[in-house]
């Protein structure tokens, strides 16, 4: 719609805060859409994200530079993925983190996250290989410990089924 509007308007994957960036002939503008879609120079989206990160947050070139599809996806997906996991709806969340997994294949955390979340979601089978890749990654030692726990309770479960 922006592009029929002949608007210039790009996703900014800031600290602690998405805005969608507005270029307005030599000057850049921001659109928070979090909160009623205020617009706000520079100074202003500074004083914003300092509000939010609570702490000064200092503007820089490449922080506000465009940030690419998949990028925006990965964000908004991970924001459904809290909201459901806080909520403790597994069911719900198991979806959204396949496709997680299936856009960063290799983050260990992704990983992590789909092994734990199976295996809550009583899909022990679905579990193991997500965990066992997690813990391939070298994590730090308490959470490999806490990782490993849970990947061998799921491997003896799953071994009783048969």
């Amino acid at each position: 719609m922006a592009e029929q509007l002949g608007l210039a308007i790009a996703g900014v994957n800031l600290p602690a805060h998405f805005m969608l960036r507005v270029e307005e002939g030599n000057r850049t503008i921001f659109v928070d859409a979090f909160h009623s879609g205020d617009v706000l120079d520079r100074k202003a989206c500074e004083r914003r994200l300092s509000e939010i990160a609570k702490g000064p947050v200092v503007l820089t070139e490449p922080m506000t530079s465009a940030c690419p599809l998949k990028v925006v996806v990965i964000r908004m997906l991970r924001n459904l993925k809290t909201i459901y996991w806080n909520s403790h709806d597994v069911v719900s969340a198991l979806p959204v983190q396949r496709r997680l997994v299936a856009l960063n294949p290799k983050d260990p955390q992704e990983l992590r996250d789909l092994g734990v979340i199976c295996a809550q979601a009583d899909r022990l089978g679905q579990a193991i290989d997500p965990l066992q890749a997690y813990l391939d990654s070298s994590p730090p030692a308490d959470e490999a410990r806490e990782i490993q726990a849970l990947l061998d309770a799921v491997r003896r479960q799953v071994a009783q089924w048969n």
